[in-house]
C-alpha cells in the first residue's frame, strides 16, 4: 500500500504583519448585494484601514436560509477573507 506523502513548508517571516490571517464574516441579508456589502464592512472592521490599499481575497462563501430570521427570504452567509500580503 502506498502511503501519501505529507509536505510541509517552513516560512520565515520578517514581521508579524507578514503572517496572513483568514477572517470568517457571518452576516444575514436578503440579497447577494446586501450580503456582500455587509461582509465587506465586517472585513474592513477586522483588517482596518490597510484593507483599502492592499485588498482581500475571498477564499470561500457558504450561504443558507437563515433559520433565526422572522421572515422567509433572509439568508445567512459565511464568507472567508484573506488579506493580500506582499
Amino acid at each position: 500500500m502506498n502511503t501519501p506523502q505529507v509536505h510541509s513548508h517552513l516560512v520565515f517571516l520578517d514581521s508579524p504583519e507578514d503572517f496572513p490571517l483568514d477572517f470568517h464574516a457571518t452576516v444575514s441579508g436578503r440579497t447577494p448585494e446586501e450580503i456582500r456589502h455587509l461582509a465587506l464592512d465586517e472585513a474592513r472592521n477586522f483588517y482596518g484601514p490597510t484593507l483599502e490599499t492592499t485588498g482581500v481575497h475571498v477564499l470561500s462563501t457558504h450561504v443558507v436560509s437563515d433559520p433565526d430570521a422572522a421572515m422567509h427570504g433572509v439568508y445567512r452567509a459565511t464568507i472567508v477573507f484573506r488579506q493580500v500580503v506582499d
